[in-house]
């Protein structure tokens, strides 16, 4: 088991917030590969955060950590950003739910893409 499994079950074990397992993530990517990651999330980004962290840590081998420890400091602040941006632009419940899906199909794309480029 590595350090950043043994971090995300210890979360989850302990029943953490998404905030504080998402952070634990971004440590646990620092520690392992000196990759620099953001983990401070406003109120309104809190659900794509928690969809994101618990897509990331399906991926739990090292290799594919690390390529996606180069690609996710860019990629999260850029889906993010889409969700936010989805967010001021919707005019419903609906249509931010669309919105989010669409950006959640992007970042999954690209981090098929990496996964299979390895």
């Amino acid at each position: 088991m590595t350090k950043i499994d043994q971090r995300i079950k210890r979360g989850k074990l302990y029943g953490n917030s998404s905030q504080e397992l998402l952070e634990i993530l971004c440590r646990s990517i620092n520690d392992i590969h000196g990759v620099e990651l953001t983990s401070k999330i406003k109120k309104n980004e809190y659900v794509i955060a928690r969809q994101q962290f618990y897509f990331l840590a399906k991926f739990n081998d090292l290799a594919t950590f690390k390529h996606l420890a180069i690609y996710t400091s860019q990629s999260m602040s850029n889906a993010f950003k889409s969700v936010k941006t989805a967010q001021l632009n919707a005019e419903s419940c609906n249509d931010y739910d669309r919105k989010l899906n669409e950006s959640q199909k992007l970042f999954i794309k690209r981090i098929k893409l990496i996964h299979q480029s390895k």
